[in-house]
C-alpha cells in the first residue's frame, strides 16, 4: 500500500492506493474490465468526462425520489446536493 497526495486540496490529504495485482480476484476483475470496456460509450447515458457532464446537466430534469448514479456510490449524494443549489 502507498499513498498519493491530493494536491488540489487545501490541506493536502492523501489517497491510499492498494496494489491489487496478483491477488485472488485480479484475473476476474481484469476479465470483467475488458468486457465492460467494449461497452463504454455505446449507450445514450454515457458521459465522456466531467466537462460534458456539466454541459448536459442543466437540461436534465430529476423527479422526486430519483438520483444520478455513478460507479462510485457516494457521488449520488453529492450530485443531489449540487442539483438543489
Amino acid at each position: 500500500m502507498y499513498c498519493t497526495p491530493k494536491i488540489h486540496k487545501e490541506v493536502t490529504p492523501v489517497r491510499s492506493i492498494v496494489d491489487y495485482t496478483g491477488s485472488i480476484g485480479y484475473n476476474t476483475s481484469r476479465a470483467l474490465a475488458d468486457i465492460l470496456a467494449a461497452l463504454m460509450g455505446k449507450t445514450d447515458n454515457h458521459v465522456k468526462n466531467s466537462q460534458e457532464f456539466a454541459t448536459e446537466m442543466p437540461s436534465v430534469l430529476i423527479d422526486e425520489g430519483e438520483c444520478f448514479v455513478s460507479h462510485m456510490w457516494f457521488r449520488c449524494l453529492q450530485i443531489r446536493r449540487l442539483v438543489k443549489l
